[in-house]
């Protein structure tokens, strides 16, 4: 037993487990996600769905009420219209002239008097008592065709009735091309006597112009049905007269309340035409006023709903996924963390710490991982500051051999030219020597004095650095002219030997650096132009030096 539980715990560490572990993570933060979304995406689509059906709802009963109001509007706007003719026939036909005329038959001031009222009545005539036109203004002029109207409804109406206005629909006939409102009214006095019948003509078009006219919305119109549901006004002039189409689930009902004078709104299709229909009776005429609101103008805001509601749905869904994975990544991130942190610890890597937020059982197992990577790893740091310890005394010492090395070489290399300053003065000395020139010999004695200080200066530098292992000095103002003279006088020798000509510019800048540095340098520089030149010919050498802002040029040039 103890065996296969050591067994089965060594695999819990084995890398691909740990994958398949990362994989079911991955898996289970997908599901979530995915879960989140499908819950965001129905919900939405419900409430969508239930706000599109309450909107249509809504603003059906709204439109239902529009056309209902603006029906019953215009036909009350109609039954004005008509009663105002009626009213304004009835003041003409009480008016003085009229009364003069029915025992003078004056027709010259009748027919002056029915043109002022031209506008209103283009069709003005006075009918005698036997029912005989005996004068007809149409549009201002007097007609010869007098009519008899004796069997007319008109007639019957007025002569039934005196002094009251009484109003007929008068279809084309003989004496008329168009069809006319008529009105007529019989004048009697107080006893009873016949003052003459006024009848009043006006064109149909004229008085239902403004409702063939009239435009609901963008595509909405009125229709004008008499008590035989023959249309009087519609927008089409070829179905003025027609009877009116009307199917749908409603139709039979609107037909016979319009019919019967009665009001309502129904959806039905009219002339071909799907919309819903709102029907009202025009007061004191056998007539129906009809509005017409197609459905497709209706449906077309609605429709412009739902398309903003599926754009924010979708912008909605992008959100709600983007919050869905920040979500299941907030969910699966601990234990993400974790996952990582175990294959560092497993890969020897004890630098890095998981830090969960949590007082859950994840967050208390990531503070005990903590807690033993911090004992492993101080254990590590022990073992790794030793080695590093050994590795700096390493690297110490490399560099102070190094530095041995590059110090061998330039004071094997500066040691030459106070040897060859010796070997040459010493020559020079043997010859002052021969001819007893005192000042000569003091000049040489010192050039051997100050080459041999200068190999002093250099093996104490030696000296100096097999102590401390590298040689520095504190930097000191320089003046370049000196430096290089300083340099000419210490090469003397093979100056001599060279026999080269040395020009050193006067005023050069002065520059702050390690004046036993900056000798090594010219003097390097000086050696090399003496050493290396044209074969056959004498050095030329120049020494000068520019200064700007930023830094000091120095040039030796052969």
């Amino acid at each position: 037993m103890k065996a296969k539980k050591s067994s089965g715990t060594l695999a819990l560490f084995q890398h691909p487990h740990e994958g398949l572990s990362r994989r079911m993570f991955k898996s289970v933060k997908t599901l979530y996600a995915a879960l989140n979304i499908g819950l965001i995406l129905l919900s939405s689509l419900i409430l969508g769905f239930l706000s599109y059906v309450l909107i249509v709802d809504a603003l059906e009963k709204i439109q239902k009420s529009n056309l209902s109001y603006i029906a019953q509007n215009k036909a009350d706007h109609l039954a004005s219209m008509i009663r105002g003719k009626q009213e304004l026939l009835k003041q003409i036909a009480l008016g003085e002239v009229v009364a003069r005329y029915s025992k003078t038959y004056q027709d010259k001031i009748l027919q002056e008097y029915f043109t002022n009222f031209n506008n209103e009545f283009p069709i003005l005539s006075y009918v005698n008592e036997e029912g005989l036109e005996e004068l007809n203004v149409s549009n201002g002029r007097s007609r010869f065709d007098l009519a008899d109207i004796k069997n007319s409804k008109l007639y019957e109406d007025v002569t039934w009735k005196p002094n009251f206005v009484f109003t007929t629909l008068t279809m084309p006939n003989d004496l008329t091309a168009d069809p006319l409102l008529e009105m007529g009214f019989h004048r009697q006095n107080f006893f009873g006597d016949f003052q003459g019948i006024i009848i009043g003509r006006i064109p149909l078009d004229k008085i239902l112009d403004h409702f063939r006219q009239f435009k609901l919305g963008e595509t909405g119109y009125l229709i004008i049905l008499d008590e035989l549901g023959n249309i009087l006004s519609h927008p089409d002039p070829k179905l003025i007269f027609q009877p009116i189409s009307v199917s749908g689930m409603d139709s039979e009902q609107i037909l016979t309340q319009a019919v019967n004078m009665q009001s309502g709104v129904a959806r039905a299709t009219i002339e071909g035409i799907d919309g819903f229909v709102a029907y009202a009776p025009v007061m004191d005429r056998d007539w129906t006023m009809i509005a017409i609101l197609p459905y497709r103008e209706f449906i077309a805001t609605p429709v412009k709903l739902r398309n903003i509601f599926l754009i924010v749905l979708f912008f909605i869904v992008i959100i709600g996924i983007v919050l869905s994975f920040f979500a299941a990544e907030a969910i699966t991130r601990p234990v993400m963390k974790l996952t990582r942190f175990s294959e560092q610890i497993a890969e020897g890597d004890l630098s890095q710490r998981v830090y969960i937020d949590s007082g859950n059982e994840i967050g208390r197992l990531a503070k005990s991982f903590n807690m033993m990577v911090f004992y492993l790893q101080h254990s590590k740091n022990e073992l790794e500051t030793e080695a590093r310890i050994r590795e700096g005394l390493i690297n110490e010492l490399e560099f102070k051999n190094d530095e041995l090395e590059r110090f061998t070489y330039t004071v094997s290399h500066d040691l030459k030219s106070p040897l060859v300053t010796v070997k040459g003065f010493i020559g020079l000395l043997k010859e002052d020597i021969k001819e007893g020139n005192s000042d000569r010999i003091e000049r040489d004695i010192m050039q051997i004095s100050n080459a041999t200080d200068k190999m002093g200066s250099l093996l104490y530098d030696l000296l100096e650095l097999s102590r401390i292992g590298r040689i520095t000095h504190e930097p000191k103002v320089i003046r370049l002219s000196e430096l290089f003279e300083e340099v000419m006088t210490l090469s003397q020798g093979h100056i001599k030997q060279s026999n080269a000509n040395i020009h050193i510019q006067s005023n050069m800048p002065s520059i702050v650096a390690d004046r036993h540095r900056m000798f090594e340098v010219a003097q390097n520089l000086i050696d090399n132009a003496l050493k290396f030149h044209k074969p056959g010919c004498n050095p030329e050498i120049s020494v000068t030096a520019s200064a700007d802002e930023k830094q000091v040029i120095c040039c030796v040039a052969d």
